[in-house]
């Protein structure tokens, strides 16, 4: 009786979404998980929301807001252009998601440093090269140069 809410972290994604839509029967929110890689198809599948990564809450606003509308198709392409290519980003390694996500949030203003501590790795000169262009394509507002040291 205390549970209200449960998050399908473990893959398939989608189709345990479903399934524990199905499961639960009305008697519990069901949530995505995975950083909202899966977002529009855990949507799609019942999912009241995700638990995404906290770098970019207003994308996954505009996504959901866009589905709620039946705008599927506009909800995709936000999807497509703001979060996908930090999802794959940030998926690349071991520990590397909380280096992106952490440098995201410090690009953006929020915090002031993006130290990963360890056992996570800090990330390669690739990673960070790869990061740097996607940040000055989706914040060209937000002008800062990632320290990678």
């Amino acid at each position: 009786p205390q549970v209200s809410y449960i998050k399908v972290e473990s893959m398939p994604i989608s189709a345990k979404v479903a399934e524990a839509v199905s499961i639960a029967d009305g008697r519990l929110v069901v949530f995505g998980g995975a950083g909202g890689g899966y977002f529009i198809e855990e949507l799609r599948r019942g999912s009241q929301g995700t638990m995404p990564f906290p770098s970019q809450p207003e994308a996954f606003v505009e996504v959901w807001n866009l589905f709620q509308r039946g705008e599927e198709s506009s909800a995709r392409e936000v999807f497509t252009r703001q979060i996908l290519p930090v999802n794959r980003l940030s998926e690349q390694g071991s520990g590397i998601f909380f280096a992106v996500h952490k440098e995201i949030l410090r690009h953006r203003g929020f915090i002031r440093s993006a130290k990963v501590r360890d056992p996570a790795p800090a990330m390669d000169e690739h990673t960070t090269g790869e990061l740097q262009k996607l940040l000055e394509a989706l914040y060209p507002q937000s002008v800062s140069t990632i320290n990678s040291g």
